[in-house]
């Protein structure tokens, strides 16, 4: 999980060969360090930043200093919501009888992602880069949804708890992230 060409082949793989590419990368899981620093951040960080220059050129945004702030707000907010609900995740799988440990949650929970961060990448260009951002969200929540057996060893009659609790504690974590973005910037913009 180490350098560009893996993370680029980890990413094309997570999109086209999501199930193989869970069993290559997150069984067993590395340490979460290595999923955040090799996958995570650098694919967060150079989605979060395309998505900055497309906002710039495409979109409404001025191009101020508030505009990066928010980005940096925007990607330090999603690592940290990544982490808290796989911390979720892990506790619920757990009682599931699945694999509690926090290393499979997060390895799960960042590269279900990837399609998601990708689709945001697109976000600002025209009508489609919504289209392409909203399926590449689906796809992540299909693939996460997919992924709680292969990589937790939950059991299927198990699955839809572990999703259903873990969708709703990010959504949670969200809204309290997007309250503070608010406070600090006034509108939310997505990163």
């Amino acid at each position: 999980m180490s350098t560009l060409t893996q993370l680029v082949a980890r990413c094309q793989g997570m999109v086209m060969q999501p199930s193989e590419t869970l069993r290559n990368d997150a069984v067993p899981p590395p340490p979460w360090w290595v999923v955040m620093g090799q996958h995570l951040a650098p694919l967060t960080a150079a989605t979060a930043a395309f998505a900055l220059v497309t906002r710039l050129v495409f979109g409404p945004m001025s191009g101020d200093g508030v505009a990066v702030a928010q980005t940096l707000f925007a990607i330090l907010a999603f690592l940290i919501t990544t982490a808290a609900v796989a911390l979720v995740m892990k506790s619920v799988a757990g009682i599931s009888q699945g694999r509690g440990d926090f290393d499979s949650a997060f390895a799960l929970l960042a590269l279900s992602q990837t399609p998601a961060l990708l689709g945001q990448a697109l976000q600002a260009l025209g009508g489609i880069g919504a289209l392409v951002a909203i399926a590449g969200a689906i796809y992540s929540l299909v693939i996460l949804f997919k992924g709680i057996p292969i990589v937790l060893g939950v059991p299927e009659d198990e699955r839809w708890k572990v999703f259903g609790i873990t969708f709703m504690a990010a959504a949670m974590i969200q809204f309290m992230l997007l309250s503070i973005h608010t406070r600090l910037f006034g509108v939310p913009v997505a990163a």
